[in-house]
């Protein structure tokens, strides 16, 4: 197999750059809607810069993705861990009532603004997850997996075990204690969201 024609070699280039925007492009769109809160939080974070850092990192070999990971999933995992050592640095918990959409400040013009339609949805998902803490107010276990849930709401139990340090057991046991409390209010959730 011979070296690529100059031609040939233009179009991969192309298509690798292509790739690359695509996955720039929707790595944004992931740190844009789970972590829009985190410069409110953790005081000279961008999150513009936390994806040049997890692109850079990877492109670097700093972080190795597995052949067999998608890169923009690898990418958001990197975010994770970004996030996650940022907050670790700071040493603070990102309290509910500090991500109101009163406090985004997110540019009109962004992709990632709040339409008009979406924020009585949000105004009443606020006041879902206050209710929701009021209900485990008193519970210290549920309380701790209600915040890590709203904070990370895309965790699988294993990890929120993990991250709490809890046994699988008892984050089973603290799950149907939570299921209990608040039966009423995941069917008006469900009604609301569809879920």
């Amino acid at each position: 197999m011979g070296t690529p024609s100059h031609e040939n070699q233009a179009q991969l280039d192309a298509r690798v750059e292509d790739k690359w925007r695509d996955a720039t492009n929707r790595l944004k769109h992931y740190t844009y809607k789970h972590y829009y809160w985190l410069p409110m939080k953790v005081r000279g974070a961008d999150l513009d810069d936390l994806v040049s850092e997890a692109i850079v990192d990877t492109l670097r070999g700093k972080r190795i993705r597995p052949p067999d990971v998608n890169l923009v999933t690898f990418l958001t995992h990197v975010i994770d861990s970004k996030v996650s050592h940022l907050l670790d640095k700071e040493k603070k918990v990102v309290p509910l009532e500090d991500v109101s959409p009163a406090r985004l400040v997110t540019p009109v013009d962004s992709p990632y603004a709040i339409r008009p339609e979406e924020k009585e949805r949000q105004e009443s998902f606020r006041r879902m997850c206050e209710r929701l803490r009021e209900l485990v107010d008193g519970d210290e276990d549920l309380r701790r997996i209600v915040d890590l849930r709203l904070a990370k709401p895309d965790l699988k139990a294993r990890e929120i075990a993990r991250e709490l340090g809890m046994t699988p057991d008892e984050l089973r046991n603290a799950l149907k204690r939570l299921s209990r409390r608040a039966k009423e209010l995941w069917e008006e959730w469900k009604n609301v969201y569809g879920r």
